[in-house]
């Protein structure tokens, strides 16, 4: 029987936990990721206060949530403005950077490890992206040009909401009766997920935009707004199409509603201020207690899952130097800028989310070491991430007081 003075001490744990957390990561650079997790092996595994099975059965119907949100959040963040400004150059080294970390995570894990190839390849699109909630909150703090921050933001932005889409078309192509290198299977797939996804969240939040401009008086319109997402996600996935993407889709509709309020012809809010803060404040709860949950699942027992993370991150390191090289001498950068962007390596909430689908959700064989793998690996991404940057920090940091001090010192 559930006790519910210790249930509510803890979500109110957690709570507390995630703001103090956030607030230290912003005056510290120590990420928050690294305090939630540890208070999810704390609950989890090490005193057993939540039980790992109950949060597994859970799992499809919290990450189901999850996704819904962070991808609209995503969605609503982005602005047409800034995508097709710098879409050219960020596009072409996310892909570029996405593809080397898969390929060499799953060769990786393949000839390292002895994982069959479908599930490499899935772990590899798994860990590919990179944390936007920790790219873009440090990088403004670094003393590098305005072009390379704006890079690595928007690369963190839009890598994520990729990464979970690609992965949840290869968990369900990998179930499916058709083989996962069937090309024709892959891309027939990808296509009728992208195209009905793209169309239901793009005329769902046009609709829901001109019906929000009449709803905005009542004082509960914010809750519907969340409706309608859940609403958007249940219908794309009935059409055959994906959730995650329709989310997205309806996201990027309502955020940048300004664009179709010229064809209207009519100025049209559809996101007020204080809808905003509701969805930010939603999508801070989901995320805090998402890594809690991670933390929580996994079972420390299996030393070759923590093995196989530690290796694959140095792997993901090394696959991201093989990136970012040739983009710092087409771009011109300096050796401060190369070495940070290096380094930008922290795995984020959309890992953490698509490791727990393939064996609780999709029952693919050969996954249920995912959870312990893609926690090893966000954890010691993070760790790199911070060291990495700070170090580079404080040795050019030290060079410029150096340089000030002696003018003619090189």
């Amino acid at each position: 029987m559930v006790d519910v003075s210790i249930s509510l001490f803890t979500i109110a744990f957690i709570i507390a936990l995630g703001f103090f957390a956030d607030l230290f990561f912003k005056r510290s650079r120590i990420p928050d990721v690294i305090w939630l997790i540890f208070f999810g092996v704390i609950i989890g595994p090490i005193f057993k206060i939540v039980d790992r099975e109950t949060l597994f059965g859970t799992a499809p119907l919290f990450t189901a949530i999850a996704i819904a949100i962070i991808l609209f959040e995503s969605g609503r963040k982005m602005r047409f403005k800034e995508l097709l400004r710098d879409a050219l150059s960020t596009t072409i080294f996310m892909l570029a950077n996405l593809v080397m970390s898969t390929i060499l995570v799953a060769v990786g894990a393949k000839f390292f490890f002895g994982l069959g190839w479908e599930n490499a390849l899935l772990l590899g699109v798994i860990v590919a992206g990179t944390s936007s909630a920790m790219i873009v909150t440090v990088v403004d703090r670094l003393g590098i040009s305005l072009k390379v921050k704006t890079i690595m933001s928007v690369e963190s932005v839009i890598n994520s909401p990729f990464v979970i889409v690609v992965g949840l078309v290869l968990m369900d192509s990998l179930v499916s009766p058709q083989s996962i290198f069937s090309f024709s299977t892959i891309s027939s797939n990808i296509v009728k997920s992208f195209s009905v996804s793209i169309v239901s969240g793009l005329l769902i939040g046009i609709v829901w935009a001109r019906l929000l401009n009449y709803l905005q008086k009542d004082t509960y319109h914010h809750m519907m707004t969340i409706s309608v997402l859940f609403l958007t996600y249940v219908l794309a996935e009935y059409l055959g199409g994906s959730g995650a993407l329709a989310a997205l889709a309806l996201g990027i509709t309502l955020g940048n509603f300004s664009v179709f309020s010229k064809i209207f012809r009519k100025k049209i809010v559809v996101l007020t201020k204080e809808t905003k803060d509701f969805n930010a404040m939603i999508a801070f709860v989901i995320r805090t207690f998402f890594f809690v949950f991670l933390g929580a699942v996994v079972s420390l027992q299996d030393y070759r899952s923590i093995v196989i993370g530690l290796v694959l991150t140095l792997i993901i390191l090394a696959a991201r130097f093989i990136i970012v090289y040739p983009t710092a001498l087409i771009m011109k950068l300096e050796r401060r800028e190369l070495w940070t962007m290096g380094f930008m390596i922290p795995t984020g909430l959309s890992a953490a989310v698509l490791a727990i689908l393939p064996f609780t959700q999709y029952g693919i064989a050969g996954t249920e070491s995912f959870v312990d793998i893609v926690f090893t690996i966000i954890l010691a991404t993070t760790i790199l991430a911070t060291v990495g940057v700070g170090i580079v920090e404080y040795v050019y940091n030290r060079r410029e007081t150096i340089k000030k001090k002696n003018p003619g010192t090189r």
